[in-house]
């Protein structure tokens, strides 16, 4: 993997071979991508996005290969890109349909939300997919309420409370110190 091309040489190349469509998110939070992929084609190229992306596989399967790490990852699979990243997205399982958030540098900063922090609350978070397929529903239905309820589950999905911590349970702590508290006796 030597030289990467911007995904919007990547989209320009590729505009006859699949079709797809380019959402604004409310309140210039990004554009929200969505496209179907009938077989091997431009988009295998390596590239790079020039803000954070994230895409959710709607159907099919592909291989992301960065660096020296190649994952698969089939329908339900979640991928997150970081501003810059070279890699390559290549379709293994056809028809591949996503669905891509590419998020806007001044929407994060305003919710002082850093780059780190955007993947974190999106790959640590039990409930992004399901957020993100609320999303896909509401640009399928298209109607007076969908920004609304676009922008309303674009902060659900940066929700900071949501992120799943690798600390234990309070009670698990409570019943080491007992035990440890009572290492010499019968416990029943």
């Amino acid at each position: 993997m030597d030289f990467a091309i911007s995904v919007k040489d990547v989209f320009q190349l590729g505009k006859d071979n699949h079709p797809w469509e380019k959402f604004a998110m409310p309140n210039g939070a990004g554009h929200i991508f969505v496209a179907t992929e009938f077989d091997l084609g431009v988009s295998d190229l390596l590239h790079y996005h020039d803000e954070p992306h994230l895409s959710l596989i709607l159907n099919g399967g592909v291989i992301d290969k960065r660096k020296n790490v190649e994952n698969e990852k089939v329908s339900g699979g979640l991928m997150f890109f970081h501003a810059g990243e070279n890699h390559q997205t290549i379709n293994r399982i056809f028809p591949n349909k996503y669905m891509s958030l590419s998020f806007n540098w001044d929407f994060l900063r305003q919710k002082s939300i850093s780059e780190a922090k955007l993947d974190c609350l999106i790959t640590k978070s039990p409930g992004s997919k399901f957020t993100l397929l609320k999303i896909y529903k509401e640009l399928l239905a298209n109607d007076e309420f969908s920004d609304a309820s676009i922008e309303m589950l674009l902060f659900n999905l940066m929700d900071k409370k949501k992120i799943i911590k690798n600390s234990s349970p309070i009670w698990i702590k409570n019943v080491n110190q007992f035990l440890n508290d009572k290492w010499n006796k019968e416990l029943s």
